[in-house]
């Protein structure tokens, strides 16, 4: 575990062993709720393209958006 900026101290994700899926599918989800990327996952939304001359709010957001699927995707696969 490591600290983070705000002295909070950041678990890794869940590792599933193959045996026990219901365990290891809330254990996922709890972590996936606590790092607020659940709504990625449970909501499998698209995420639509940057209007023509964007403003900032507007490139943010996009962003966070494909950043947040991006993630809840890598600590699922990469846990499994």
């Amino acid at each position: 575990m490591e600290a983070g900026s705000s002295g909070f101290l950041a678990m890794a994700p869940p590792m599933f062993d193959g045996e026990n899926y219901q365990a290891g599918a809330v254990r996922m989800k709890a972590y996936l709720e606590g790092c607020d990327l659940w709504e990625a996952v449970e909501q499998d939304y698209d995420v639509a393209p940057l209007p023509d001359n964007p403003i900032m709010n507007q490139i943010k957001y996009h962003k966070e958006r494909i950043m947040r699927k991006a993630k809840a995707n890598s600590y699922m696969y990469a846990h499994l």
